[in-house]
């Protein structure tokens, strides 16, 4: 009976390590997965986590609960645009400003009803992972530049009554000049043609020529020399030299038929032009025919380590409207170079130079492009960048519709030359779920954080999107990589989401600013034991994620001591630190500018330690302008506290980032966090 009886015991025993060992599998660690702080909002609203909402007299939209609809600027604005300023605040501006007030479908009253959007300043309080303050900033609108001339001659294209609606920043790009203050280009003109009446008309969405600069000094919007071309949804990327290269957008949307130039209806812009920011007296200059190439809307543009930027065969096609007949060109991956004014083809990724791979060839649409880790090589040059896309939906317009859970790695080799690059294409595995319009982030360990967006093309069929709540880990091994799960959101993020690196090497997560259900008043689907639709109403709150390698418990590496703000080009710098023994890499992350899933500057480099002395400081090499256009830079110390064995990119613990400027001097107000900010833990 003994026996029998320490049987049952050792056999019960078993099965409860069984099943713990199970459920340990089934449920995610938060060492393994990193945590999200609780949503906050502007107004300081309190959050519930049971139901997910937030409470006080503006309600869950951020709109002021007695008459939500009635004034316009009585609701929050939502982040679909972020940039990190030098001083550690958070320049943001709102998308579809207005839509709440539609009671009607968008396609007759869209010329009314949105107006130009509100931009903000947010201070974060990275003691506790949430905001402390906001400053409004305005609208960065300046009405007046030259628009098309209306599809009916003689008859002008019925204007908003409120002249609100000429100028908003909304689907402009945006970028950080040397000096940290930021230039946005292009913008939307809302307007009704042909107009019926006051109210309705059939709406149009005009890409503008505006160009205006953000000062973080006085939080002014000034206006900037007009571009040559009208541009809604335009990409731009800061080249070597310092100027700013512009490709794409479309001057009208729903109709793009221009009478003056009638050989550029139908498509996208394919004329480029650049703005000469490293001159004196800083213009738009247009590129020439030679540099002209059709190019989806917001193109995923990069520069390269030679100085040359890369197409990587993703953008916004913009269902169901916008589409263009030369759409089969996006195909193709090319490289422009800035000094002959050129383009040239390097193959459809997936089809030329490639890897066994389960991701679909060609044109990716509504995905992200992230530009993993830069990495010298033996010699210290870098000869290779490579690039992440996963999600979105497949091909050119209408697409897919369903998004795709695929991911692929394009590798391009740069060469000894100009124009030596070579693409080959790698399997980067699959997603957990597929994701329409997800945000990547690249974090000082090399991993890529991945969150937001919907399981369907949000633009074709807007309401009916399911919101995908659970974020995903990406980490490069070897050519590829592994996906893992992160945590849960609190809050839908589809349409409009943005998230950025921030300098504690968390990230912060804003946006959400769905198109009105179905083209008509905002408003929620009823949800379905079959489908739980997104929420459609536009989401002011903001949320910290805290990746793994914050989330164990170790102690963070430290910068002691001051060091230079700004740092040249092929320079040295020396970085005092007490854990130089164990610092594995440094590593430079550009502040980020985001917009509609795009960063053309967004860049991750590690820089060569050429020399290390124990216990005090670590020397490491400044590399060119090609890998580090001027401009402001995250500068990480990763510290390898990996158990045994390879390193692991969980067990990379950063410092708390030091702002610096490379290649131009470190302007007035540069805000250096404490070494000590934001020590996360479980919360």
């Amino acid at each position: 009976m003994r026996v029998r009886g320490l049987a049952a015991a050792l056999l019960a025993l078993l099965v409860l390590i069984s099943v713990v060992a199970v459920n340990a599998q089934a449920i995610p660690r938060v060492i393994d997965t990193g945590f999200l702080y609780a949503p906050f909002r502007e107004d300081g609203a309190p959050f519930d986590p049971a139901t997910g909402t937030f409470g006080g007299p503006r309600g869950d939209d951020g709109c002021l609960v007695d008459e939500p609809q009635a004034d316009r600027d009585d609701c929050l604005p939502a982040a679909a645009a972020q940039v990190l300023l030098a001083d550690s605040r958070v320049l943001y501006w709102n998308a579809i400003e207005g839509g709440e007030a539609a009671d009607g479908p968008l396609a007759l009253q869209g010329g009314d009803v949105f107006i130009d959007d509100q931009s903000r300043v947010l201070s974060l309080d990275y003691a506790a992972s949430r905001g402390s303050s906001w400053i409004a900033s305005g609208t960065g609108a300046f009405p007046g530049t030259p628009r098309e001339p209306g599809l009916i001659p003689g008859v002008d294209p019925g204007e908003n009554p409120d002249s609100a609606s000429d100028a908003s920043l909304f689907c402009s790009d945006q970028k950080l000049l040397h000096d940290g203050r930021v230039l946005a280009v292009g913008g939307t003109n809302y307007y009704a043609e042909p107009g019926v009446d006051e109210r309705l008309g059939v709406a149009e969405l005009e890409g503008i020529r505006n160009t205006r600069i953000f000062d973080p000094a006085t939080n002014q919007w000034t206006k900037a020399p007009d571009m040559h071309y009208g541009r809604w949804y335009p990409s731009m990327v800061t080249l070597a030299n310092g100027d700013l290269f512009i490709a794409s957008g479309v001057t009208k949307l729903i109709k793009p038929v221009y009478p003056s130039h009638i050989e550029d209806s139908g498509t996208n812009v394919r004329q480029t032009e650049t703005y000469t920011a490293s001159t004196s007296n800083p213009t738009f200059v247009d590129n020439g025919r030679t540099a002209d190439r059709s190019l989806p809307l917001y193109p995923r543009l990069h520069l390269l380590p030679n100085g040359n930027v890369y197409y990587d065969a993703a953008g916004q096609a913009f269902n169901p409207a916008g589409q263009a007949y030369d759409q089969a060109l996006w195909n193709e991956a090319a490289v422009y170079n800035p000094k002959t004014r050129t383009w040239r083809g390097l193959g459809v990724p997936g089809l030329t130079g490639t890897t066994p791979t389960i991701a679909e060839p060609g044109f990716r649409g509504s995905t992200f492009s992230q530009m993993l880790t830069l990495k010298p090589g033996p010699d210290g040059d870098y000869g290779t960048a490579s690039f992440l896309s996963a999600g979105g939906v497949v091909g050119g317009s209408p697409g897919s519709y369903v998004a795709t859970p695929t991911a692929r790695i394009n590798h391009v080799t740069v060469g000894d030359g100009e124009e030596g690059e070579t693409l080959q294409t790698f399997d980067a595995g699959l997603m957990h779920t597929g994701r329409w319009y997800g945000s990547g982030v690249v974090l000082p360990s090399g991993q890529v954080f991945v969150v937001g967006g919907g399981d369907v093309d949000a633009v074709v069929t807007p309401g009916a999107e399911r919101p995908i709540l659970q974020t995903e880990i990406f980490t490069p091994r070897g050519e590829g990589g592994e996906w893992r799960l992160g945590p849960v959101l609190d809050r839908d993020r589809t349409y409009h989401n943005a998230a950025i690196l921030l300098p504690t090497g968390q990230v912060l997560i804003g946006g959400h600013a769905p198109i009105p259900n179905g083209y008509g008043p905002t408003s929620n689907n009823p949800d379905t034991p079959v489908r739980d639709a997104a929420n459609n109403f536009r989401d002011a709150s903001f949320q910290i994620y805290t990746p793994p390698n914050l989330s164990r418990g170790y102690d963070r590496p430290v910068i002691n001591g001051n060091i230079r703000e700004s740092v040249d080009h092929g320079s040295r710098l020396v970085i005092p630190t007490r854990d130089a023994a164990t610092i594995h890499s440094v590593v430079m992350a550009r502040n980020p500018s985001v917009t509609h899933l795009i960063d053309g500057d967004q860049r991750m480099v590690e820089l060569p330690i050429v020399n290390r002395n124990p216990g005090r400081s670590v020397t490491v090499q400044i590399p060119g302008p090609s890998i580090l256009p001027r401009g402001p830079y995250m500068l990480f110390i990763n510290r390898d506290v990996t158990p045994r064995g390879a390193v692991d990119p969980d067990h990379l613990v950063p410092s708390v980032a030091r702002q610096m400027f490379v290649g131009a001097p470190a302007p007035r107000g540069v805000r250096q966090l404490p070494q000590t900010a934001q020590s996360p833990r479980r919360p």
